[in-house]
């Protein structure tokens, strides 16, 4: 049976080394970021924040495949079934080659056939962004290996690249202004496809199976799915603001987001961390009970990494946005109000790998979807009531806390229901 390292002190060192070189990459993108919004006017950034959804989205053009990849190749290694694992990273190559291709025609041919309709700022920036995203599937899928076999120093090397590039192509910004976030948002994601492909040292040819393909799509989609709905929640803010409010205040906004990501990464960290020793254990026992172990822990970790980011930022964003920012202090209070947010993010973590490792997405979903609806209604009402962003802000927080609430009350009904069958088993084993 091929066990991952489960090893507490050690999957404390891989979350360390790899919140280490994500925290760092995600500062220099923060700082980045901030040199950015002084470089340009608000109303530029809002157009290029609008256009950047697209960046969001596009990491699904996989149709599930790296999803599927990512949670069959520890689950069937700890199902002792190597052959298998191979298969399903060789068939995954094949297919990205593909859709990379494929994407590009479509692109190119979308382009040619009505891009005169749109401005070329807009026709520029949407096509751009779709490049960056067609290049950033060869990197997911190098990145999927790498994390599977859990060398998590070399995926933050990666992002570490990414930052760097992002960082140097502040100049394109400075001289092009919404042109430099385009070529920017290109040679980034091109740079980090050719650095993740150095150091995945991938041997898998590229070989085509229907079989694997079919399971890799049946199980990858819920997953992909889900994933697309937390995308969609993450981007619920800007969406309101964008509807509601327009591009300007989408632009104030930046702030919220770049503290968000920052917060974030803490759990996406763990989750990434503790996600194939999830499913290889689960291969190993098939059992769910067996999770609930590193549910508890993830969810800890997550929370308290997240806690210590906060009350820092939580006292020094007024100063620094003050101080080197002054025309986006609009944006203050709302993000003060993301801290929140990303406390209640941080503790869904365990929840939300439980369910996706034992397949069951779809209460998941149900979860998410109920909340999405209280999530946009409080913020329309806030709106309404005049609060503006610190009414969407709050209105996201709120169902965030309703969705964290959702998961682990599911999570202990499951776990209890188990628990109770299987009880009801033994007992009738020994009454026969």
């Amino acid at each position: 049976m091929a066990r991952l390292d489960d090893n507490p002190r050690r999957m404390l060192e891989q979350i360390f080394h790899f919140s280490s070189t994500t925290l760092v990459s995600s500062l220099i993108v923060l700082f980045q970021g901030i040199i950015a919004l002084k470089l340009v006017e608000p109303s530029v950034y809002g157009v290029w924040s609008s256009v950047a959804l697209i960046l969001d989205y596009g990491i699904f053009f996989h149709l599930g495949l790296i999803h599927g990849m990512e949670r069959a190749i520890p689950y069937f290694r700890g199902m002792n079934k190597d052959s298998e694992a191979y298969k399903i990273s060789e068939t995954v190559k094949y297919n990205l080659i593909l859709l990379i291709i494929a994407g590009a025609l479509i692109t190119l041919a979308v382009a040619c056939l009505f891009g005169g309709a749109w401005r070329s700022e807009l026709r520029i920036g949407i096509a751009s962004a779709i490049a960056a995203s067609l290049l950033f599937l060869g990197t997911q899928y190098y990145i999927a290996l790498m994390k599977v076999t859990q060398r998590f120093k070399q995926v933050g090397y990666v992002q570490l690249v990414q930052a760097a590039a992002m960082l140097a192509c502040l100049v394109l910004i400075w001289r092009w202004k919404f042109y430099g976030f385009c070529m920017r948002a290109i040679i980034s994601a091109a740079l980090g496809l050719c650095f993740a492909a150095g150091l995945a040292k991938d041997e898998n040819r590229a070989r085509f199976d229907w079989k694997t393909t079919r399971y890799l799509i049946k199980t990858g989609v819920p997953l992909m799915f889900i994933s697309a709905v937390c995308i969609v929640l993450f981007s619920f803010d800007r969406l309101i603001i964008l509807g509601f409010l327009g591009t300007t205040m989408v632009g104030y906004y930046g702030i919220c987001m770049a503290l968000l990501r920052m917060v974030n990464l803490f759990q996406t960290v763990v989750g990434q961390v503790y996600s194939p020793v999830m499913s290889n254990v689960y291969g190993a026992t098939h059992s769910p009970s067996s999770l609930l172990t590193y549910v508890v822990k993830s969810s800890l970790i997550s929370f308290l990494m997240t806690l210590a980011a906060s009350v820092v930022l939580y006292f020094f964003i007024p100063y620094f946005v003050m101080r080197f920012l002054p025309k986006y202090a609009y944006g203050i209070a709302a993000a003060k109000i993301s801290l929140l947010t990303g406390l209640l993010i941080s503790l869904m973590v365990g929840p939300s790998w439980f369910l996706q490792t034992i397949m069951r997405q779809m209460e998941q979903f149900v979860v998410m979807a109920m909340t999405s609806v209280a999530m946009v209604a409080v913020s329309i009402y806030l709106l309404a009531r005049g609060y503006d962003l610190t009414g969407v802000a709050w209105g996201i927080a709120v169902g965030y806390a309703l969705n964290l609430a959702g998961l682990w009350v599911y999570v202990y009904i499951f776990c209890r229901r188990e628990k109770n069958k299987r009880a009801h088993n033994i007992h009738e084993t020994y009454a026969s």
